[in-house]
């Protein structure tokens, strides 16, 4: 199937030039408009001038090398039993494969997309039925080479189908003429594929129009990435899978707000030297829940000034009657009693409804934060009554303390870590909150010192965008400060605690680029919320986007990409697993056949090659640095990855007695394999996997336990 056809001209596969194939209802979707576009422009911003900077620029390719070999490493053997066992393949791999060959900078447009079957929205009867489908464009100067290899590999598909599935008669998606693989076994799902000149477009499972269509490429969009998903029909699927209905989550989504949202779409894109993200919600109708309440709130937004390390704020104001009823609905549906009167009188009363939520780094020798949440009272009355309801009850202490003059209340909260003793105080008609005594006695401290009514982010500009800005909105974050804090304090104690973990990362964090030069770099940003005709635009700009991409690209390396290499080596396990399985058995065979024609088996590895039985190049794996030399009557025949033991090596493997003909002289990544003299396949796991093959061979011949 992965084998390179000559180009044919197939004419029944033809996409007409200029189209796309876009999914109509996504779940799911991540979509990129002209790669090599975004690329350059992201060079041109200041984060790119950054990634050239030589040290940073040496971590980089240190990770990427790292990465790259991960990746060679699965399709190293992936290419192998594609060409010994090529019933293994399936569609996905053998077109990852293909993906994987292809060099990035010849993508112009790409998609992958999960999708809803049918055009009934209410229709959530399982994730089983969701259609996978994918798009892909060339850039014009790889057009021909991309043309190429997209119909060889179609036409390898026509000639050889995967495993599970034939080739069915001429169908159509969309209108367009498409190749597609119906399934031989009730398991299997279709596949469709359909190419053009430097495009190819297809998909797994339900290949009609319902799934998506395809639609003209719009040549001025500027360049992008995007990553959408239906998350309110997603929640209902997966309630639906588990519950038979969905109408249990139905409230929850509405009182939080999500429940009429449509498509959730995050954003990338380069504007000038910056980065800039957006979270766009579709709406279908007016606001509600939670989300209303922030919509519709109208207040003066607090005054809350910082410490000098502070990483991030938010100010918005809140519709206090909706917020309340939002609220209290949630705690309805959780089974708990309602806030209710008098509690939501003085809420009301109390509070302007502006707010102001802000973090900051934590104090030396401390890992957690300072977090504060600050509002805006009118009625100090009504601010009094609700605390003195929160001290009554049964799971609260408080004392009173003074803290830089100004008198404050410490709570002690049942069931919290000491870490997180809250503080509260009313200081110039705002009512402030902190996890900490030594929080709020850090804020008081630069109220009194002078500091600035709002985090200070310098000439730091406002995203750009359509839509009417939200007045009552505004984020304002130290993307310095937040890479600091994250490498300086919170990924050591991360390492440290994943210290057991299965995968390596492709860094560590003591080898990324130093933290001044990087944070230097990234300075401030800002973010605002902008109302358009179909929903509500969150955008955010700095020199990295907006706070969540600042958190991403300093934690990827040394946290996140670990979950990645699991990922990787759980797939490389399972096809190493198979060749090695694969060409013991084929092994096997042969010393079956030598003794059933010479009255006993081979004395070597050697002379089975030497007789014929078998290619030398099948002793060893792909890529395998501990491979032995194989030699007869004085003369090297290759090299071996396996041990041979003609009579058979005493082991017990997993409390079973095992008699093993053939031993990987290397362990696998996830267990070691043994063959033993009956054909029959054993794997070890404990000291078995971990041992050298030459501990095997002393503990088996000491009469010792070889696995356990």
């Amino acid at each position: 199937m992965l084998r390179l056809s000559p180009v044919l001209a197939l004419a029944s596969l033809a996409v007409a030039q200029g189209e796309t194939f876009s999914a109509r209802r996504p779940l799911f979707r991540l979509s990129v408009h002209d790669l090599p576009g975004l690329v350059a422009a992201v060079e041109r911003t200041a984060v790119g001038k950054l990634l050239a900077d030589p040290e940073v620029a040496e971590v980089c390719e240190l990770a990427q090398q790292r990465d790259a070999a991960q990746v060679e490493r699965w399709r190293r053997y992936t290419r192998r039993i594609a060409a010994e066992i090529p019933e293994f393949i399936s569609f996905q791999e053998g077109a990852e494969l293909e993906l994987r060959a292809l060099d990035w900078r010849d993508l112009h447009d790409f998609e992958i997309a999960a999708s809803q079957p049918g055009d009934d929205p209410d229709d959530l009867r399982g994730l089983s039925k969701v259609a996978m489908t994918f798009a892909l464009q060339a850039t014009p100067a790889a057009t021909a080479r991309f043309t190429e290899r997209a119909t060889a590999f179609v036409t390898d598909l026509r000639e050889r189908p995967p495993s599970g599935s034939r080739v069915a008669e001429r169908r159509e998606v969309d209108g367009h003429a498409a190749l597609v693989l119906d399934p031989t076994n009730g398991m299997a799902r279709p596949i469709w594929i359909a190419t053009s000149a430097g495009s190819v477009a297809g998909g797994i499972g339900h290949g009609s129009d319902a799934v998506g269509r395809f639609v003209t490429r719009n040549p001025a969009a500027p360049p992008g990435l995007a990553l959408a998903t239906d998350l309110a029909r997603y929640v209902r699927m997966v309630a639906t899978l588990f519950s038979g209905s969905s109408s249990e989550v139905d409230p929850f989504l509405a009182a939080i707000g999500v429940a009429n949202t449509t498509l959730w779409e995050y954003r990338l894109a380069a504007v000038g030297e910056r980065l800039q993200t957006e979270l766009a919600i579709a709406l279908d109708g007016e606001p509600v829940g939670l989300l209303a309440a922030l919509l519709s709130g109208f207040a003066p937004l607090p005054e809350q000034p910082l410490p000098a390390d502070a990483l991030l704020q938010l100010r918005c104001a809140f519709d206090v009657p909706g917020l309340v009823r939002a609220v209290d609905r949630l705690l309805e549906l959780s089974g708990l009693r309602p806030l209710g009167d008098p509690i939501t009188a003085d809420l009301r009363a109390a509070w302007t409804g502006g707010g102001a939520f802000a973090i900051t780094r934590p104090a030396v020798g401390s890992p957690v934060p300072h977090v504060y949440a600050s509002f805006g009272i009118v009625d100090p009355d009504a601010l009094d009554r609700l605390l003195a309801a929160l001290r009554a009850q049964p799971w609260v202490a408080t004392r009173t303390r003074e803290l830089v003059g100004v008198p404050c209340t410490l709570l002690e909260i049942a069931g919290l870590p000491a870490a997180l003793s809250p503080a509260c105080c009313v200081r110039n008609g705002t009512f402030h909150l902190a996890e900490s005594a030594a929080g709020l006695r850090a804020l008081l401290a630069a109220a009194d010192a002078g500091a600035a009514a709002v985090l200070d982010v310098g000439d730091a500009p406002l995203p750009a965008g359509e839509g009417a800005p939200h007045p009552m909105f505004e984020l304002r974050f130290d993307g310095g400060a937040i890479h600091a804090a994250l490498q300086e304090i919170w990924l050591p104690l991360a390492a440290a605690t994943a210290a057991t973990a299965e995968a390596e990362p492709l860094l560590a964090v003591d080898e990324l680029p130093d933290v001044e030069t990087v944070s230097r770099c990234l300075g401030c940003g800002r973010g605002m919320l902008r109302r358009t005709a179909g929903g509500i635009v969150l955008s955010c700009t700095s020199p990295l986007g907006g706070p969540e991409l600042l958190a991403l690209a300093t934690t990827y390396g040394p946290i996140l990409s670990s979950e990645v290499t699991r990922q990787r080596d759980w797939t490389y396990g399972n096809v190493y697993f198979e060749l090695v399985c694969h060409r013991m058995q084929r092994l096997s065979a042969a010393i079956a056949a030598f003794a059933q024609r010479e009255g006993k088996p081979p004395p070597t590895l050697g002379a089975l090659v030497a007789a014929g039985d078998v290619d030398a190049a099948l002793l060893e794996l792909p890529g395998d640095e501990l491979a032995e030399p194989v030699v007869h009557g004085g003369e090297r025949l290759g090299l071996a990855s396996f041990r041979y033991y003609p009579d058979g090596l005493p082991l017990t493997i997993e409390g079973n007695p095992v008699r093993a003909q053939l031993i990987p002289v290397a362990a696998g990544p996830d267990c070691r394999v043994a063959l033993d003299t009956d054909g029959g396949v054993h794997q070890g796991w404990g000291e078995f996997h971990v041992s050298s093959i030459d501990e095997i061979e002393r503990a088996a011949r000491a009469g010792a336990n070889g696995g356990k």
